[in-house]
């Protein structure tokens, strides 16, 4: 599939209600309760780097799907310069503006099924979440090898990934939840108009193997809940590895 129909759906949403569309888990989100929430997960996934034993160089950070800098912001606590990558000109836009106080930050427009803008060996951390998962799996995969060619031998990658649509759950009885689907369906066409905010999947056996053949190890996966309990999904943590142990992986 081209990212043509990915990009008109998140620059429509970049216009018309950005935050929701980042975290929709609220109707009407406070600017400052929203970059809040942005400093509390980069300061749990740093915090897990810790206990993971992985003290990465503090240099530079990739956001991928950086939307309007949630988590660029945060990331700039902790490294000395933050990329945000986003294929909506509208969150790129808006994202700069809402972010100019903090000069570690710059925001990146990128069309391109790809990162090759960005150089091979040049981060220090890669972090991307609840965004490769609203594109298909092919897509998603070439990403996931961009983020372990750009990171520097030793840098971390942690990324999140539905792994499958879990069938048959009612979040709170069968006709309530009936109700609250027909509701929520028709806020969310209220706030995409013709547009479709895709989910998609891919299984732990898929991203690790991608992620091995791309000279990157992966060292933890966890739970994740961003997707409510019709989605089942996971971060993964993976290590770029030396030169001299790549060969080894694939």
């Amino acid at each position: 599939m081209s990212l043509k129909r990915v990009e008109r759906t998140w620059n429509h949403l970049g216009q018309s209600d950005p935050m929701w569309a980042v975290l929709t888990n609220k109707r009407d989100w406070d600017e400052e309760e929203f970059f809040a929430t942005g400093a509390v997960e980069i300061d749990r996934a740093m915090a897990r780097l810790e206990a993971l034993g992985l003290d990465i160089d503090r240099g530079r950070a990739l956001d991928f799907g950086s939307g309007l800098g949630r988590l660029s912001r945060a990331l700039s606590s902790h490294f000395d310069e933050v990329v945000g990558i986003d294929i909506a000109e509208s969150m790129v836009t808006r994202a700069t503006e809402l972010n100019a106080t903090y000069p570690g930050c710059r925001f990146v427009l990128n069309r391109r099924p790809d990162l090759s803008l960005l150089d091979d060996s040049t981060f220090d951390f890669v972090y991307s979440y609840i965004t490769l998962q609203h594109m298909p799996a092919g897509v998603a995969g070439d990403y996931m090898r961009e983020f372990a060619r750009v990171l520097k031998p030793g840098g971390v990658a942690m990324f999140q990934m539905p792994t499958r649509r879990r069938e048959g759950v009612d979040e709170v009885g069968t006709a309530r939840s009936a109700l609250l689907r027909l509701r929520g369906a028709l806020g969310l066409m209220v706030r995409l108009g013709r547009r479709h905010m895709e989910m998609h999947t891919m299984s732990r056996e898929e991203v690790t193997t991608v992620m091995r053949a791309a000279g990157a190890e992966v060292v933890e996966v966890t739970l994740d809940g961003a997707g409510g309990r019709r989605w089942e999904g996971l971060v993964y943590t993976a290590v770029k590895a030396p030169a001299e142990r790549r060969d080894a992986l694939v």
